[in-house]
């Protein structure tokens, strides 16, 4: 989509193997990236991830489930630590969202 920024050394990752079975079976799935959401430096998205709206990855992020509109994730694995209201300068701290 429109107005989105993925930055250097992200990986966008579309596949990846079932380690359950012992053919290591392939497993693809798309990743979408929604209009207005920025993904920072140096970030993995898994596979089928969907990083909503206006959402924000923080660089060295490792992205295992989807990220909900105008939200603010990061870490290993990310978790959302805080959600935007409005213009991205109404930020609302998630609890327990990071530091």
């Amino acid at each position: 989509e429109s107005n989105v920024c993925i930055s250097q050394r992200t990986y966008l990752c579309t596949g990846s193997h079932d380690f359950r079975r012992e053919d290591f079976k392939l497993q693809v799935a798309p990743i979408t990236v929604r209009e207005g959401s920025w993904i920072a430096a140096a970030s993995f998205i898994a596979p089928g991830i969907e990083i909503g709206s206006g959402a924000v990855v923080s660089a060295g992020s490792v992205v295992f489930e989807s990220v909900a509109p105008k939200t603010f994730v990061r870490g290993n694995p990310a978790t959302v630590v805080s959600e935007f209201r409005g213009q991205r300068s109404e930020v609302t701290k998630t609890e327990g969202g990071g530091q």
